[in-house]
């Protein structure tokens, strides 16, 4: 018995080192919604009368008029991915000026916790409409964090469909 002991007892001390060597934090992460708006400069077209005095017989082709969108964002405070923990700092958007069809966004953190054992860190997130109707599931951002260490900035890109309303960030499962 004493034998089993003297074995059992370093390993179970290694044990509680290593759990104690997490950099998830103890507290859960804090949920906090924003919003965020982009023009879309090609956003709708209207019809253009006919120029019958000019070009009789001829109609002009529609015209673009510039929209503007509102999306919300549902993110963390933080985000764990194996060992490693990203602090959200800002979510930019860029306007775009040419048909497409989804619009790109920056998601900024700082790296807060870093095992060195992790290489990659990656986001989920899903899209819904107006309606709450799920129109991207899983997307996923991911950046490879091999050489960055605690304190370093990072920033994930996305892509966001035309017609989002709300998009959520989730821990990648």
């Amino acid at each position: 018995m004493k034998r089993f002991i003297k074995v059992l007892t370093p390993l179970a001390l290694a044990a509680l080192c290593l759990a104690g060597c997490s950099n998830i934090p103890d507290y859960p992460a804090v949920t906090s919604v924003e919003k965020h708006t982009y023009i879309n400069e090609v956003g709708e077209t209207v019809p253009v009368a006919e120029n019958i005095g000019d070009y009789p017989g001829i109609t002009q082709p529609p015209k673009s008029i510039a929209t503007t969108h509102e999306v919300e964002f549902v993110m963390n405070s933080y985000y764990v991915c194996g060992n490693t923990v990203v602090t959200f700092s800002e979510i930019e958007f860029e306007n775009i000026d040419t048909p497409q069809n989804e619009v790109y966004g920056s998601f900024n953190g700082v790296i807060t916790g870093k095992d060195k054992k992790d290489t990659e860190f990656r986001i989920a997130y899903n899209a819904y409409d107006e309606n709450g109707n799920l129109i991207k599931e899983n997307g996923c951002m991911s950046r490879n964090v091999s050489k960055m260490k605690k304190d370093d900035k990072i920033s994930f890109t996305f892509g966001v469909p035309l017609g989002t309303a709300k998009i959520e960030f989730v821990d990648y499962k």
